[in-house]
């Protein structure tokens, strides 16, 4: 995906530039084509990374749960 994304951005341009020598509005398309390119990566990579920290604590709270007798609660009263 982001090969794609950097191939469809960067290659036509330096071809381009090659022939000719604009930066115009293509150029404007195309930087924010790969600023948006990489803002979806580092959006997928932050996803990947939460929803392993989510995973990680839910199975610690599961383990904590299993681990832990389930134990009577009496309330302490307060007007002593």
């Amino acid at each position: 995906m982001t090969t794609g994304f950097f191939i469809l951005a960067v290659y036509p341009s330096a071809k381009e530039n090659q022939l000719i020598n604009y930066k115009g509005a293509e150029f404007n398309a195309r930087i924010f084509g790969i600023v948006m390119g990489c803002a979806m990566v580092v959006f997928f990579a932050v996803r990947i990374a939460s929803t392993w920290i989510i995973w990680k604590y839910w199975s610690l709270l599961r383990a904590k749960e299993r681990r832990v007798p389930q134990k009577k609660y009496y309330a302490v009263p307060t007007d002593l």
